[in-house]
């Protein structure tokens, strides 16, 4: 064959050679291409089902619009919408987002952009934020249908695409709610859960689902070799970008596609050698990795844990001649401005960093209950290595394998020393898994089909992923109902417009002096509606550069108290209040205090707010 572009002659035959193998894993499976009209049809059915599915219960309501933020975990989704209205109001310094003080460790660039998209279209950062994030999520089904379509050469295929969104968990069987409550703040919930925030991690999520599905598309339909080869830098620029975007996300694509990549490279050329390696290698991890966290920390072991990979990903690069290392370099560069921000953070002990280490940990998924949790996934995965193994087909074999194996090791990570957030791993994970899933299975039940190799036993695997996946809706069933109840926070009423006002005026006067509210204003609230830095901050996501000063201050607010000696170290000098307020700093605290303005919100004589200069 010619050389063709920037590619040595050699180079360029072996992954024609790969081509043809992948080629050969849909042999004997061809069907007539799917009508496009009815293609498309079913495109645009997915897409509306799946927002009514996943925003349904909002859309009903008489007061709902995208003007209103969603009443779901709100404290860290406003403490990200922080960072989106900073950025649209003109502030994009790498700061933490409430005091604009201090520095950010945070991946925030969707938020960034979220802010920039807001101020470029003259949009509220509400509004923005679930526009777009239901627009992402938009874009996600339609790939996901599209992909089913072209696996399965059925056009009716695309109509499947919103049923990996309403999986669960199996929590309605023992519990009354739509999730798993484990130790602490862990929780297990189906992949409308994680989606439902429309934050940066339900972006991540729908970027990296894009990805993967393009994964699949590009290497198991027809496409020229340089069509392969620009799509797949493409891919591995977009899953390490994420790492600037969702560390958890960035770290669970990753997982599974080295690992799938790599078992594929086992199994096509079947190097039982690197195959037992690879076994041997994952009992080293779970060995070894405390000892690798003890001294490298957890970003090292992370690393670390990807180590069983590498048999495979070895015999990957010396199968292409060096070309998968392209992918490779293209993913590590995309992911570098994060990887190393936050190495250089860890080397300078930053002492942000250094806690979120601490606070990440006893967070973990105990094997069984993952195992049982996951089955809506996990079984169609099984399906798949059966065919894999019947039909001689390596890459539904590395699927099967590296898939669910990526999953386990993430969950499990408290195990082999990382403890980041075992759960939040096994979410993301599981969101990953079940989109890819669903067409590996349409293209396995189709080619299996096809070949009329025990047709009675595809049926009735069928008829089981059916039941199982069924069965764990419940819990998507419940989450409908229950969300509807208190559905949006109530931001917009006279008083946050009055509070605003107030809180805009001490920016205007001096910018660098964030906000004290007394015990009856939530200042999360107010930072998202005013131009202005607040003293408050959320403690796992940025500290100020007073976090200690300041930290008292609100441990004191939040018992009612104004530490005036700990306001006046952290430069909270400016403060807000309500006389409707039962706490009454106005007149515990009046001799300390210089009154700037009063603004009433109400006919009441206590319904004023005023804000006060600090003068201790």
């Amino acid at each position: 064959m010619s050389q063709r572009g920037p590619f040595p002659r050699r180079i360029w035959r072996v992954h024609c050679e790969i081509m043809a193998g992948t080629a050969r894993e849909t042999a004997g499976c061809r069907s007539p291409a799917p009508n496009r009209w009815l293609s498309g049809f079913a495109v645009i059915i997915a897409l509306v089902g799946h927002t009514w599915l996943q925003n349904g219960m909002l859309f009903t309501l008489p007061n709902w619009s995208l003007a209103q933020f969603r009443n779901y975990f709100w404290p860290d989704q406003l403490g990200y919408l922080s960072i989106a209205a900073n950025v649209a109001r003109g502030h994009s310094a790498d700061v933490e987002p409430f005091t604009e003080t201090g520095t950010i460790h945070y991946p925030r660039s969707y938020y960034v952009l979220l802010g920039q998209a807001s101020r470029a279209l003259g949009l509220d950062p509400i509004t923005a934020w679930n526009l777009f994030g239901i627009l992402c999520q938009a874009a996600l089904v339609a790939a996901l249908s599209l992909v089913l379509i072209s696996l399965s050469r059925h056009w009716w295929a695309g109509l499947l695409a919103p049923a990996p969104f309403i999986l669960g968990t199996f929590a309605w069987t023992v519990s009354t709610g739509w999730h798993l409550q484990l130790t602490a703040h862990a929780v297990l919930w189906g992949p409308f859960g994680v989606l439902h925030t429309l934050n940066g991690e339900a972006f991540a999520l729908c970027v990296a689902g894009i990805a993967l599905l393009t994964l699949l598309w590009v290497w198991q339909t027809p496409h020229a070799p340089m069509a392969r080869v620009l799509t797949t830098v493409a891919v591995s620029l977009a899953i390490g970008w994420l790492a600037n975007v969702h560390t958890y996300t960035f770290l669970s694509a990753v997982y599974i596609v080295v690992f799938v990549a790599a078992a594929w490279a086992i199994l096509e050329r079947r190097r039982w050698i690197y195959g037992g390696a690879t076994v041997l290698l994952v009992g080293a991890v779970f060995l070894l990795g405390p000892s690798v966290s003890e001294a490298g920390g957890q970003l090292v072991t992370l690393i670390f844990g990807l180590i069983p990979a590498a048999p495979g990903m070895i015999a990957l690069v010396i199968r292409t001649r060096g070309l998968a290392a392209v992918y490779i370099v293209a993913g590590t560069a995309a992911a570098a401005p994060q990887v190393v921000g936050t190495l250089a953070g860890l080397a300078a002990h930053d002492p942000f960093l250094l806690y979120r280490v601490v606070v990440t940990e006893n967070l973990s998924v105990p094997p069984m209950v993952g195992l049982a949790a996951g089955l809506a996934v996990l079984v169609p995965v099984a399906f798949i290595g059966i065919a894999a193994i019947a039909r001689h087909k390596p890459l539904w074999g590395a699927y099967a394998i590296g898939s669910p194996g990526a999953w386990f090791l993430l969950a499990e990570n408290n195990v082999w020393g990382v403890d980041a957030e075992p759960y939040r791993l096994w979410l993301n994970a599981f969101v990953l898994v079940s989109l890819t899933t669903l067409p590996m299975l349409m293209l396995a039940v189709r080619c299996s089909w096809q070949a009329r190799s025990s047709r009675a036993f595809i049926a009735v695997a069928i008829m089981l992923c059916t039941v199982i996946a069924a069965g764990s809706a419940g819990d998507w069933m419940r989450f409908y109902r229950n969300i509807g109840e208190n559905a949006f926070l109530t931001i917009s009423t006279p008083r946050e417009s009055a509070l605003t006002d107030l809180a805009q005026l001490s920016a205007a006067t001096n910018r660098s002096v964030p906000v004290i509210t007394d015990p009856c204003i939530n200042p999360e609230f107010l930072k998202v509606t005013a131009d202005a830095p607040m003293a408050t901050f959320r403690v796992g996501m940025a500290w100020p550069t007073h976090y200690k000063a300041l930290d008292q201050v609100i441990s004191n607010r939040d018992h009612g108290r104004l530490d005036v000696a700990s306001a006046v170290s952290a430069n909270a000098l400016r403060l807000v209040t309500d006389g409707a307020c039962t706490a009454d700093w106005a007149t515990r605290y009046g001799s300390e205090l210089h009154k700037i303005r009063s603004i009433s919100y109400g006919n009441g004589p206590d319904e004023t707010v005023t804000l006060w200069q600090l003068a201790p």
